[in-house]
């Protein structure tokens, strides 16, 4: 229990240390996971990342998304609205803005399945030729969704 509760004080003061820093110029909080998934959340949706019950959980005002903490690899915040890395490659990135779940720097034709909470399939869709997708979720029910692809599992919460 103690360890449990200096853990979240950690993260906590992390979190609170970096952005009293970065925010200044920040334009996106960034979750990384060790599969190699990179989820990012526009600041201008007011993220909100708490840690409850082992979990990260990211909350705007249009959805929300858990993320295990044996699964996250870091999180930060990042100006601008891409990233390309030193070595020219793009890491795949999933992000959620308004009422729409943007993925980009894919393989052409990955393969993106959306999932109810219950684990009924909602919806498959694949991504472009250069490697995007934009899943718009105004036609869904409010509720909890699952959307996977073949990096990483998001689950986010429709309002």
């Amino acid at each position: 229990m103690k360890k449990k509760i200096l853990t979240r004080r950690f993260f906590a003061s992390v979190f609170l240390f970096s952005a009293a820093i970065l925010t200044i110029n920040a334009e996106q909080l960034v979750v990384e996971e060790k599969t190699g998934g990179v989820t990012s959340y526009y600041l201008g949706d007011s993220p909100v990342l708490t840690i409850e019950d082992n979990s990260l959980v990211v909350k705007t005002n249009n959805a929300n998304a858990e993320f295990s903490l044996s699964d996250v690899s870091k999180y930060y915040f990042r100006s601008g609205t891409t990233s390309v890395p030193d070595s020219q490659e793009v890491c795949p990135l999933m992000s959620v803005a308004g009422d729409e779940i943007r993925l980009s720097g894919f393989s052409t034709q990955t393969l993106v399945r959306v999932y109810k909470v219950s684990g009924q399939s909602v919806g498959a869709y694949r991504t472009n030729e250069v490697g995007s997708l934009t899943i718009s979720l105004a036609n869904f029910s409010d509720g909890v969704y699952l959307v996977k692809t073949n990096s990483s599992t998001i689950k986010i919460t429709k309002r």
